[in-house]
């Protein structure tokens, strides 16, 4: 088994047959620069091929397992400024270039090796590829996903440009497959210095976006009867039935469709998507997905993968949290979460209902509260929600009638709402009826607003700066402590 899954092609024409391997032959071609020269993991991720031995299943035991490896390499390098008079606006408008890397080669689906095909680079700007910045260490990270190979010997080129003044090191890294390199590159004014920080297995969830790996059941849905899962599954199919997922279990939907609830049953959890996939449930008093008790729920997928929470009867939401210790994380993937009525789109739900903490560090969310409730927080009246941080990704969030966008819903309160980061964009609009976009909704309450200068927050329509309405709003800041 391998992923991410592509579609078989055979020799000639396109086709969806499952019997048909993909690329020729099994053998799929990649080029790694052309696919990570991108501001987002969007396209650099669908290299990041994943394989599992063939297991056999049978009557008498149906569930297969399957250990997924990463079969390409990681590599982290982390600019960090030294004790000179350079300071991290230059690092952050600096150009990097590699050189001496091969970054083509072939991935065989039928035995998970990987060869490359061509020979070394000469330069690689890898400027615009996907990076994160640490403003309080004076960091920019770029980590690359890149083809096996042994660099012991010749070594890589490391060139950094900052007003005109070229810096260059040397590292020779062995790059083995299934492992992650991790470098710190010290910036000073007299020149660059590199160090190796880590080496290690590249192991499962080590940063967003990323397939999983590790040992999987794979589970088909059907209508038969509810589902329970009680141990890491890889879900695929539709059913018509509720989906339970137990206490710290962790699940990946594959294309998977629920026409009823997905509920998972507190600690800490991963939902890791793959493809397109549906949770929708009219239900009264049925929130879509429901996260109750103590823990985190984390969302996180390839960036072309997405999730649809939807619904549509009352006191329900999209994606609930139920407790105020029921806390969820959003780290990569496409979600989009919506409720009808008086239940938040993402948050707590309808009438005395509260929630834990929201974060949101990456990835695309979507959000829509019903009836006096908010997009993201609290819902229909005396309902609460916990601090809300936005730290990544876009976020696009609407209130409904007398709910805020982001904040509380009609009568109900939300703790902090923090907006921070470089990359970071939102947009917000309430239900309307006195209610601001960002903070307290008609009649509700709010603790503080702290957004930061370097993300972008604009109405939902991005025509205009949103209302704001809190005890204590700041806006502009230059920094924001975590």
């Amino acid at each position: 088994a391998y992923a991410p899954y592509q579609a078989g092609t055979g020799l000639v024409g396109t086709t969806t047959d499952i019997s048909v391997l993909p690329g020729r032959d099994g053998v799929i071609s990649f080029t790694a620069d052309a696919t990570a020269n991108a501001s987002t993991t969007a396209q650099q991720t669908n290299i990041d091929f994943l394989y599992a031995e063939a297991v056999t299943a049978s009557a008498s035991s149906p569930t297969v397992n399957f250990t997924f490896k990463h079969v390409m390499t990681k590599l982290n390098l982390a600019f960090k400024l030294g004790n000179s008079s350079l300071t991290f606006a230059n690092l952050q408008s600096a150009t990097y270039k590699l050189s001496d890397l091969n970054l083509s080669g072939t991935f065989d689906v039928t035995t998970g090796t990987v060869t490359t095909t061509a020979s070394s680079t000469t330069e690689w700007d890898i400027t615009s590829c996907a990076y994160t910045d640490d403003a309080d260490n004076s960091t920019r990270t770029y980590s690359l996903i890149l083809p096996p190979q042994d660099l012991s010997d010749s070594g890589i080129i490391i060139q950094l440009t900052i007003n005109g003044m070229t810096y260059m090191a040397l590292i020779y890294p062995n790059l083995q497959a299934g492992y992650e390199s991790t470098y710190t590159v010290t910036v000073n004014q007299s020149g660059l210095s590199t160090t190796v920080t880590s080496i290690s297995e590249w192991s499962s969830g080590s940063s967003a976006g990323e397939l999983p790996t590790g040992t999987w059941s794979i589970v088909t849905l059907t209508s038969d009867s509810p589902t329970t899962i009680n141990e890491p599954s890889i879900l695929s199919g539709e059913t018509n039935q509720k989906v339970t997922v137990a206490s710290g279990v962790s699940i990946i939907l594959n294309g998977a469709t629920i026409n009823n609830q997905l509920v998972f049953q507190g600690g800490n959890s991963t939902l890791n998507l793959l493809g397109e996939n549906a949770v929708v449930t009219s239900a009264i008093s049925t929130s879509a997905i429901l996260f109750s008790g103590t823990g985190t729920l984390t969302i996180d997928g390839m960036d072309d993968a997405t999730l649809t929470a939807t619904a549509s009867g009352s006191k329900s939401c999209g994606i609930e949290l139920k407790g105020s210790n029921a806390n969820l994380e959003v780290k990569g993937g496409t979600v989009t979460s919506t409720s009808e009525e008086t239940g938040a789109g993402i948050g707590s739900g309808f009438y005395y209902s509260s929630c834990g903490s929201i974060t949101i560090s990456g990835g695309t969310v979507i959000a829509k509260g019903g009836v006096s409730a908010a997009g993201i927080g609290s819902g229909y009246s005396y309902s609460s929600c916990g601090s809300i941080t936005i730290s990544g990704g876009t976020v696009t969030a609407r209130g409904g009638l007398n709910g805020a966008g982001i904040g509380s819903g009609y009568n109900s309160s939300c703790k902090t709402i923090t907006i921070k980061n470089s990359g970071t964009i939102v947009k917000a609009s309430s239900g309307g009826n006195n209610a601001a976009d960002i903070g307290k909704g008609r009649n509700g309450s709010c603790t503080a607003i702290r957004i930061s200068a370097n993300s972008t927050v604009t109405k939902t329509n991005g025509s205009s700066t949103p209302s704001y309405s809190s005890s204590d709003t700041q806006t502009g800041l230059t920094d924001i402590d975590d």
